[in-house]
């Protein structure tokens, strides 16, 4: 009985320090996220208003057959439920649907918990970083940035891809798999920006433009997956200490029963 209490303290306590980082890094995550989707699509409208622009960036699409390189985003830490699992599991399904059994795959991995079990798969794992604080992560992300971007334009790989827990809600969480190199083009630019006149012109502004954007997108996918480990780390404890609380509840009935037929 004991023991179970303490073991109860100890996920309550993990579950009100998840919910108050939650709350931090889920206002980080949205700010990036919107700044992400504005920059975005403004690279697609100079993109679209820029015909003669030259930038290894804008490549048409990936060659059939050519490694890619993933950037996976977990946790350094456990005790937060099966995130780390379905992470691998889309991993895992990615190299299945997309480059079958035996294509060239290599991975960045941010968490050491999931670089060990990517490498546990057979994945190959260049390189591991351990997971920065919200405050103290840009320089992390700009080595793994720039890791990747070298890795693209010495064709060391035709295709970057980002792999992480999308947040949407503390209740719901989407692992997602993201080209981010070659830039695709998804959909068609804004129709305010069709007859638009631009100062740089547009081919200048792009190329200032891509590596931001590369970086930012990095960017908004850690932020992404540092909330979606809070709010499953949260999760997880909330039940953890509803389960030591039925289960202490249990051994006070056997307790008292014990203690009377006694």
């Amino acid at each position: 009985m004991r023991a179970t209490r303490r073991i109860r303290q100890v996920t309550s306590a993990m579950q009100r320090v998840s919910s108050a980082r939650l709350v931090h890094d889920r206002r980080a995550m949205e700010y990036s996220r919107r700044y992400t989707e504005r920059l975005t699509e403004l690279v697609r409208v100079l993109a679209a208003a820029g015909d003669d622009v030259a930038h290894p960036f804008l490549a048409p699409g990936p060659l059939p057959g050519g490694a890619v390189l993933l950037l996976v985003f977990g946790s350094d830490r456990g005790l937060c439920g099966g995130y780390n699992r379905a992470l691998l599991d889309a991993v895992l399904r990615f190299r299945r649907e997309h480059l079958g059994a035996r294509a060239p795959c290599s991975v960045l991995a941010v968490g050491r918990i999931a670089a060990r079990r990517l490498a546990r798969a057979a994945f190959r794992v260049e390189t591991v970083y351990p997971q920065p604080s919200r405050a103290a992560r840009a320089e992390t992300l700009d080595r793994l940035t720039a890791r990747a971007v070298d890795a693209f334009t010495r064709k060391r790989c035709a295709e970057v891809v980002l792999v992480f827990t999308r947040f949407e809600s503390a209740l719901r969480r989407i692992v997602t798999t993201a080209r981010v190199l070659p830039l695709a083009g998804d959909g068609p630019p804004s129709r305010a920006f069709r007859a638009a006149l631009f100062e740089p012109p547009a081919p200048l502004m792009l190329q200032r433009l891509l590596p931001e954007y590369v970086r930012q997108a990095v960017d908004a996918a850690f932020l992404n997956a540092l909330a979606s480990e809070h709010a499953a780390r949260q999760e997880a404890m909330t039940r953890a200490s509803e389960n030591a609380g039925d289960l202490l509840r249990d051994l006070n009935r056997r307790y008292s029963r014990l203690r009377q037929e006694s």
